[in-house]
């Protein structure tokens, strides 16, 4: 207990020198400061204030530091958000298409065949070919020559001949 009563005094005794020359110290700076010309002064504050500003500037690269993690992550979110529509995109055009496949393929099913000409001004004998029938008739090419030469006039005078001769009692 002795031993701890003389260490506790031997820094009490410690602790009153440092307050002593703390206190020489401070008064010695006060004499400096006061003993400075004016613009050494001014040079201390102003190093006061370079000092302020720069805390103020770390502040503000802190604060900036934090707003462009921030919008890096919204990017990375954005940029998510829109892959992940680009693929509902995608689906739904897949889905669009196969059902439009059906519904064409289920309308072209319903139609008739391409064979089925009712409807179109063909007869009913005539709808189950692909082509409507023509009648074809070969004639010889002198004949063909003979009407080649023939003007409309004489055509007329001709069919009127032979009604005349057949003796139709019609004109």
């Amino acid at each position: 207990m002795l031993k701890k009563l003389k260490l506790l005094t031997m820094k009490k005794n410690t602790l009153k020198k440092e307050i002593e020359s703390f206190k020489m110290f401070t008064m010695h700076c006060l004499r400096t400061v006061a003993n400075m010309p004016k613009w050494q002064r001014g040079v201390v504050k102003k190093m006061k204030r370079v000092k302020e500003d720069h805390k103020s500037t770390l502040m503000q690269i802190k604060d900036t530091k934090c707003e462009v993690e921030n919008l890096k992550e919204e990017l990375l979110n954005a940029y998510s958000k829109i892959k992940f529509l680009e693929l509902e995109v995608i689906q739904a055009n897949v889905k669009v298409e196969r059902i439009t496949t059906k519904k064409l393929d289920s309308f072209l099913t319903s139609q008739k065949s391409f064979l089925d000409k009712t409807g179109l001004g063909y007869t009913s004998e005539e709808s189950s070919s692909a082509e409507p029938k023509k009648e074809m008739k070969f004639v010889l090419t002198k004949v063909v020559e003979k009407l080649k030469n023939k003007s409309p006039i004489d055509e007329e005078k001709a069919v009127w001949k032979n009604l005349r001769q057949k003796g139709s009692h019609c004109l």
